[in-house]
């Protein structure tokens, strides 16, 4: 439960201070997540050897506290701070009347727009200045989140859906690659237990070779949904092709590709999340996927140990790596659609010049 709640907490908060750099910012943060996956098994085992299990594990525990520091240090900004920072002439726009409100805040916020003329129209006794001052306080709490509002429209969403299933699914996939991996590369090929890890540890690096990948990339403009849906292809489809791996070099270079895959998934995740929903539906979103991922975990993953213990780990293998192609298929019609809307934006403007 507490890990849940952090996830789907920090999911919201790089966004709200994040909009230019965010995939930068998104990115930083996952590859934080890698770092960690490095160096804590190497960090506890030696804590395990030099203390002992009930000393290791109470300086592990303490760590978390980390979590407390950083919660208590986040302040979320002001709606005025956060129009500032998009636009600096707005830094003052409720404490000016007669402020024009723009045209796109309906739109683009989903949210009610408020005019003197509407207002005028209710109550014609009311002044000018009341007038302003109303608009400006109703402008402000139409921006304020609406927990059932927000809900409501993520459920009617389809793409927020196709998101979900794909995620559940790449779940699938990573969590069963990562299970059946060792076991079936030990008792199907030649190498032993050390270049087994050997290879585990090459997906580690390459795992933090893509998440840097990203971060070089972060400032390139181009459509963030083609790179979130060729990564998980990619993953699926690396999965499959290592069950039927006979050689060290062949288990070395799909697990580069498999490692690449993978932290370019996460690297991208909170991006593209970010650009189906709202900053405020954000949490929503994440609590969401957590849910469908664990449904995943208790009717999938449960299946393809069944399938990988019935018949050997190479079916176990084959069967999260379909799910994970399963997972690139199913987000394929919202990378087309953004496709499909990049190139009417783009021909509009160039009729336009």
């Amino acid at each position: 439960m507490g890990i849940s709640c952090c996830y789907t907490a920090s999911s919201q908060i790089l966004a709200v201070y994040f909009d230019r750099l965010k995939y930068l910012a998104f990115s930083l943060a996952a590859l934080g997540i890698y770092v960690g996956l490095m160096t804590w098994p190497i960090l506890s085992q030696f804590l395990l050897n030099k203390f002992g299990y009930s000393y290791a594990m109470g300086i592990m525990a303490s760590a978390h506290l980390l979590h407390i520091i950083a919660g208590i240090s986040f302040f979320e900004p002001k709606e005025e701070d956060l129009e500032g920072m998009e636009d600096n002439s707005e830094v003052d726009s409720y404490d000016k009347p007669k402020q024009p409100i723009d045209a796109n805040f309906g739109s683009d916020n989903l949210a009610m727009e408020f005019s003197p003329e509407d207002f005028a129209r209710d109550n014609n006794s009311m002044s000018e200045s009341s007038i302003s001052e109303t608009s400006s306080d109703m402008s402000i709490v139409s921006m304020t989140p609406d927990l059932k509002t927000d809900f409501i429209a993520l459920l009617k969403s389809w793409k927020i859906w196709l998101f979900i299933i794909s995620g559940m699914l790449w779940n699938i996939n990573s969590a069963g690659f990562l299970i059946f991996l060792n076991d079936y590369i030990i008792h199907n090929t030649n190498m032993d237990k050390d270049e087994a890890a050997l290879g585990v540890t090459i997906i580690g690096i390459a795992n933090i070779v893509g998440c840097v990948s990203v971060i070089l990339t972060s400032s390139l403009k181009f459509n963030r949904f083609i790179l979130y849906f060729i990564s998980v292809a990619v993953f699926g489809v690396a999965a499959l092709a290592t069950s039927f791996t006979s050689s060290k070099v062949m288990f070395y270079c799909l697990g580069i590709i498999c490692g690449l895959g993978r932290s370019v998934t996460i690297s991208c995740l909170l991006g593209v999340a970010s650009d189906l929903c709202t900053t405020s539906q954000l949490p929503l979103l994440f609590g969401l996927k957590l849910l469908l991922k664990g449904i995943g975990g208790m009717t999938l993953l449960p299946l393809a140990s069944f399938i990988g213990g019935a018949t050997g780990e190479r079916y176990g293998i084959i069967f999260v790596g379909c799910c994970g192609i399963l997972g690139a298929l199913t987000i394929l019609p919202v990378v087309v659609l953004k496709l499909m809307k990049g190139k009417t934006t783009a021909n509009s403007d160039d009729s336009s010049e």
